[in-house]
């Protein structure tokens, strides 16, 4: 299933977290920058999904524990669709459990940001996530054309 291109313009960013004070605090610390970024919420993994079939991200930002389906399981549903496989992940995390680092890194998360989440951090991981998704993008984007002149 093929989900819309992204608009030229403001990049989108879906964040994903059961806790919905947490949402809310990122609505709040980042609102400022949606000319910048088109923020998107989803209150669990399954909404998440969901939310990939109509809608194509640039990002994704996912709390680690969640009930019904941990942030690794996410991931790794996201990484086992072609439509959604290549967008950058983040993951929010309030514990240092090994085991839940690895099964993160092993599912494609770029970048772990530590909860409660400094806006300043926050605003600086996306930017430089984004920063190398738009380089890959450009770098897949040339790579057809070659190909294509072939």
């Amino acid at each position: 299933m093929n989900a819309p291109e992204t608009a030229i313009g403001a990049r989108r960013i879906l964040f994903v977290d059961d806790e919905p004070f947490v949402l809310t605090g990122i609505r709040r610390s980042i609102m400022a920058l949606t000319d910048e970024w088109e923020l998107h919420f989803a209150n669990s993994g399954a909404e998440a999904l969901e939310m990939c079939d109509r809608t194509r991200f640039d990002l994704i930002v996912t709390d680690a524990r969640m009930p019904v389906m941990e942030g690794a399981e996410l991931l790794q549903r996201l990484r086992d669709r072609p439509d959604t496989a290549e967008i950058p992940t983040i993951m929010l995390t309030g514990y240092a459990e090994e085991s839940l680092r690895r099964k993160a890194i092993e599912a494609g998360v770029i970048e772990f940001l530590n909860k409660p989440i400094d806006t300043d951090e926050l605003v600086i991981r996306l930017r430089n996530v984004l920063r190398l998704k738009s380089i890959a993008d450009e770098l897949r984007r040339r790579n057809e054309e070659v190909v294509e002149s072939s």
